[in-house]
């Protein structure tokens, strides 16, 4: 904040005089002056009082954690897109935590969305769609980092196959900005890229993921899906 300078402004004070008419009546003696110890006493002074101290505020109530295992969705179900799911998820060698992920939309992408690859890539990518998956993510407060990627999320098609996904490294996509949870534990959004052929056509997103003993993974679990 920038500081205004400080202006002293002295007061001079004006004495003013009157002089009196002649009379004819002698002019009494003057009185002798005071001694010191006729002096009168100073005028008391008020003591200033202090500025009324502003009241303590409470904290803010910290951020929650999503939930814990009697809160995970049940493997097998089936959500409509939009909807919010919690799963058991944990850092790379952290503990096993909670995640509440909800899918938002998918953005159809185009062929310029490749241009930020090498020609040899463009040219595998020729014929691919790119696509956007949208999702909301909360995780555990004490996490400093999260980090959801297609390693537990997939896009699948109208026949249930899986769309694949967009393996980047050394940057990413202009068009699908990955983020990553704030370290107060607040909500944020993410994007996972995919890509497909012409004829795939996205269907819904699925929770797959090799966690809790597997209950969730397709290798002999039950996926959740959120159905488009």
């Amino acid at each position: 904040m920038k500081r205004l300078p400080l202006i002293l402004i002295a007061g001079v004070a004006a004495l003013t005089l009157t002089a009196c008419a002649p009379t004819l009546e002698p002019s009494p003696p003057a009185a002798p002056a005071p001694t010191e110890s006729q002096t009168a006493d100073p005028m008391p002074t008020e003591t200033p009082s202090l500025p009324a101290q502003p009241e303590p505020t409470e904290d803010p109530t910290p951020p929650s954690a999503p939930g814990s295992a009697s809160d995970y969705t049940p493997p097998g179900t089936t959500l409509q897109f939009g909807a919010t799911g919690t799963f058991p998820w944990a850092p790379i060698g952290g503990d096993l935590t909670a995640v509440q992920i909800t899918p938002l939309e998918v953005v159809t992408g185009s062929q310029a969305d490749f241009e930020v690859f090498d020609e040899k890539t463009r040219a595998q990518l020729s014929n691919m769609t790119p696509y956007y998956l949208m999702i909301e993510a909360k995780a555990d407060p004490s996490l400093a980092y999260v980090s959801i990627s297609s390693s537990y999320i997939k896009l699948f098609d109208q026949d249930g196959d899986r769309i694949s996904p967009m393996i980047i490294f050394g940057g990413g996509l202009d068009s699908c900005k990955e983020e990553n949870v704030p370290k107060d534990g607040s909500t944020f959004k993410t994007c996972i890229p995919f890509y497909g052929t012409s004829a795939q056509t996205p269907a819904g997103a699925r929770w797959d993921a090799d966690y809790d003993e597997g209950k969730y993974s397709s290798f002999g679990g039950n996926p959740v899906d959120w159905k488009i």
